[in-house]
């Protein structure tokens, strides 16, 4: 990705954006133009720009025009009706101050601060951590997951989910990996890490301490496994451990809600600890 100061000084640049916006990026011709007036890096930055705009709008109905973000952070970062679904379980539990850690562009933060909580943007990167400020309107820090200690907040962590382009579901290949994960989260005990809907039940149930697993189908499509631990669980009050709830959204739009339990017939006890995991029911 191109440096900090770069993409800064694209996003200042209307002329340029308004320039950039007007051709086929497809285009040789027309890019070759576009080069003749700015530098060719600059004309890189505001093509991904746009295109990562251009791919925002069905995620972030309304904000698109005016997020900071590339192509590969928007196709990570989690949809806006699912980061507000996250952030009313925060508000419910009294955890108003969190981390959003490995925020990326900050989809998740956008959620958090339009419900009203005070979210501090996290991540190694300092130009997704200077987006993910931009567009959620909060405090955004660079630093690193392993390192990182805010003992009075609570966290949400999105550990990525992309090894060299390509989306894997093992926990193994998350990173920030499993080890650094439970060292987080003994230092975070109120927490909700983003994970892959795929992800083993047996590895989870061995690598992260226990916790309320929520899968997340939206529209039809399976989008994510989220898993909650201490004041986040649904009853914090009984003992730590696995429970799994599946939630959905009808495909005309609306709340996120339980899914009904799965038939008799198809209830049996799992690696997880509860006898709905692992099924996921959509009407």
């Amino acid at each position: 990705m191109a440096t900090l100061s770069l993409w800064q000084r694209v996003a200042d640049d209307p002329d340029l954006l308004a320039a950039a916006d007007a051709i086929d990026p497809g285009r040789v011709a027309d890019l070759a133009r576009l080069r003749k007036h700015h530098p060719p890096d600059a004309v890189a930055v505001a093509v991904e720009l746009l295109a990562a705009r251009r791919k925002a709008a069905v995620k972030f109905p309304g904000l698109a025009p005016r997020l900071l973000a590339d192509v590969p952070g928007v196709e990570q970062a989690t949809p806006r009706h699912v980061a507000d679904h996250k952030a009313q379980r925060f508000r419910r539990a009294g955890l108003t101050h969190l981390a959003d850690v490995c925020c990326g562009i900050g989809g998740d933060s956008l959620g958090f601060a339009a419900a009203g909580l005070d979210v501090l943007a996290v991540d190694r990167d300092p130009v997704r951590a200077w987006m993910a400020g931009h567009n959620a309107r909060c405090p955004a820090r660079v630093a690193d997951a392993e390192t990182f200690h805010e003992p009075d907040r609570a966290l949400h962590l999105d550990p990525a989910r992309r090894v060299a382009g390509r989306r894997v579901s093992r926990l193994a290949d998350h990173l920030p990996p499993p080890p650094v994960l439970r060292r987080l989260l003994d230092r975070h005990p109120h927490a909700a890490v983003k994970l892959s809907p795929a992800v083993d039940l047996d590895d989870l149930a061995q690598q992260l301490p226990p916790g309320d697993l929520e899968f997340i189908s939206d529209h039809g499509r399976l989008v994510q496994a989220a898993l909650y631990t201490g004041r986040l669980r649904a009853d914090p009050d009984r003992p730590p451990r696995h429970f799994a709830q599946p939630h959905w959204r009808p495909p005309g739009g609306g709340a996120f809600r339980p899914c009904p339990p799965p038939p008799k017939r198809w209830r049996g006890a799992n690696s997880f600890g509860h006898p709905k995991a692992g099924y996921i029911f959509e009407k």
